[in-house]
């Protein structure tokens, strides 16, 4: 019989957190998950990447976060510049 699935960590909708809150609920509640561990680490050195560059961004993240799983999509959108 397959597992069932685990709740989402959030209801529907969007969600305006900084990168310490996503790994508040997401990462830190489960110490065990080297996978997910992995991934957040790799997702926060992506972003800091970004920051390194000055790209001045919003960045949606789109994917199922829950207890049993930890897999998300990004769109980066980057504010128009108007260059004189």
């Amino acid at each position: 019989m397959p597992k069932p699935d685990s709740p989402p960590l959030l209801t529907a909708g969007i969600h305006r957190m900084t990168l310490p809150e996503l790994e508040q609920l997401a990462v830190s509640p489960f110490p065990d998950d080297d996978q997910r561990q992995r991934l957040f680490l790799l997702f926060q050195q992506w972003v800091s990447n970004l920051q390194t560059k000055y790209v001045s961004a919003i960045l949606w993240i789109d994917g199922p976060i829950g207890a049993d799983y930890l897999a998300f999509s990004t769109m980066v959108r980057v504010p128009r510049v108007l260059w004189s």
